[in-house]
């Protein structure tokens, strides 16, 4: 070999002997990408669960090539944050959190317009005053003597009128203030609720219930014209605690009972303001709406009167009535 040859040669062995082996770097052994569920599994922090989870979908699928499916996620994430909670706020408080009430709708009649308002002006069927009213006047014109007769004074019995006729549009109104005005202020619901509540008062437990509320029930008008009878009030009393949970799910809709023209329910009977139903019902063909009143408050039990305090020994006091 020319000598010019070899020391070519040599430089370019000497060369390659400085530049590492690309097949060196495929036998390397990578670190599992999910070696932070290892770390994770030795930390006796429950808090640093959270991002760690966050994580672990996608590394689990980079491992297995299997996406996790949502659900999975969810319930990855969910046992974190528990988890967590648990560790700052105790067993009590989350209990709070994650236990949701069940609403129990109230009965739905869904009266539909008959469209025939002229035989309801023929035969009204109500009170002298409304029989005079609904004969000779539309349907927009009986609720709007209605307002001015009936509705004045009582903000809120208006303002679930107004999100019937237009501004609600079948929506569910939100009733969380007004039931813990009225849980609060009404005195005839009060006694309704004490009424279903043991005497004399536990010193400690939970004890659920529940109740119909009758428009007689009420004190406040405002408050009987805005929700009128609520067929279900859910309670739960918590003495340890002294409180008192309560919700409800309600339908605002109108009753008229004119046999032939609406359907008939065994609850419907005519009233005095029956053709005033009748004209609230027609309204809907110009786009007013039945919607669902919902809502649910804590209040302490105090605000129900001394008979609703927890005993604090011997045999405690009976509610009042």
């Amino acid at each position: 070999m020319p000598a010019g040859h070899a020391a070519l040669r040599s430089a370019v062995l000497a060369r390659r002997a400085q530049q590492p082996d690309v097949n060196d770097a495929a036998r390397v052994t990578p670190k599992p990408e999910n070696h932070v569920v290892a770390r994770a599994s030795k930390s006796t922090n429950p808090e640093s669960l959270a991002p760690v989870l966050q994580r672990m979908p996608l590394l689990t699928a980079a491992a297995s090539r299997e996406a996790p499916t949502a659900p999975q996620v969810r319930k990855r994430l969910d046992t974190a944050s528990v988890v967590a909670l648990q560790r700052t706020a105790g067993n009590r408080v989350v209990r709070q959190l994650i236990q949701r009430v069940t609403f129990t709708p109230g009965t739905a009649h869904d009266h539909t317009p008959c469209g025939s308002w002229w035989r309801i002006q023929l035969a009204p069927n109500s009170g002298w005053k409304e029989d005079l009213i609904c004969s000779t006047n539309q349907p927009l014109g009986v609720v709007g003597a209605a307002i001015v007769a009936e509705f004045r004074g009582k903000p809120l019995a208006l303002d679930h009128l107004r999100w019937y006729m237009s501004t609600g549009g079948g929506a569910d109104y939100n009733e969380n203030g007004p039931l813990e005005r009225m849980l609060r202020t009404d005195a005839g619901v009060q006694s309704a609720i004490l009424s279903t509540l043991p005497s004399p008062a536990p010193a400690s437990g939970t004890v659920p219930a529940h109740l119909k509320v009758e428009q007689s029930d009420y004190t406040n008008q405002d408050f009987r014209f805005a929700f009128g009878a609520i067929d279900r009030l859910d309670l739960e009393a918590d003495y340890g605690a002294g409180t008192l949970h309560a919700w409800f799910q309600d339908r605002y809709e109108w009753h008229p009972y004119y046999p032939g023209l609406y359907t008939t329910f065994s609850d419907d009977a005519a009233r005095e303001t029956n053709c005033v139903h009748a004209a609230l019902v027609e309204l809907q063909a110009g786009g007013a709406a039945d919607f669902w009143m919902k809502g649910e408050a804590t209040v302490p039990l105090s605000v129900l009167g001394a008979g609703a305090a927890p005993s604090t020994g011997g045999g405690g006091s009976s509610a009042s009535s």
